[in-house]
Parts: structure tokens; C-alpha cells; sequence
């Protein structure tokens, strides 16, 4: 992702309105562990499940579905009256007219 820098204060004051920096700058220095990452990454598609919503890590399952990583964010879905789906699931169902 590219952001330039009359963008950066835009994205930022996105973030901080969505309560994200919080999310990204908790981590102590060092804390992530990059070989759990790549293992991450290593086991998260199986070649029978394109669609894959959760990963096996050290044995450990770990789940990325939208309920998932909605809480992580602290971005609720919102379902309004009368309809299945959220907005945007609705809005991603829609043909694009081309």
C-alpha cells in the first residue's frame, strides 16, 4: 500500500477514529514472532478450501472470519431492520455494471 504524503494525515485521523492505532501500536518491541507468522501464512489455505476462515498455528486454532476479526477491531456489524445481511455483504453481492 502506497500512501502519499498529502494522504498521511487523512489515513491517520481514519485510524484514530476507528480506535485502530490503539489496535496496531500495542505490541511491545519484539513481541511478534516471525515464525509463527510464517507458519500463519504457511498453513492458511488448504487446497480443497479455497475460502479458508481459520488456521491451525503451533496447534493452536486460530479464526479470521468477519465475527472474528470485527471484535478484534472493535467494528461492529450492523444489521438493519428487515435484512440478512450487512451493508456491505449486500453491497458485494451486487453485479458491478460494467
Amino acid at each position: 500500500m502506497v500512501i502519499y504524503h498529502t494522504e498521511f494525515d487523512e489515513f491517520k485521523e481514519e485510524l484514530e477514529r476507528r480506535k485502530w492505532d490503539e489496535e496496531l501500536t500495542s505490541f511491545d518491541e519484539g513481541s511478534i514472532d516471525v515464525a509463527i507468522v510464517k507458519e500463519f501464512y504457511a498453513n492458511l489455505y488448504d487446497l480443497k478450501d479455497k475460502s479458508a476462515k481459520q488456521v491451525r498455528v503451533r496447534g493452536h486454532l486460530v479464526k479470521f472470519d468477519e465475527d472474528t476479526l470485527n471484535t478484534f477491531l472493535k467494528t461492529p456489524v450492523i444489521i438493519e431492520d428487515g435484512e440478512t445481511l450487512s451493508a456491505y455483504s449486500r453491497f458485494a453481492l451486487l453485479r458491478p455494471d460494467p
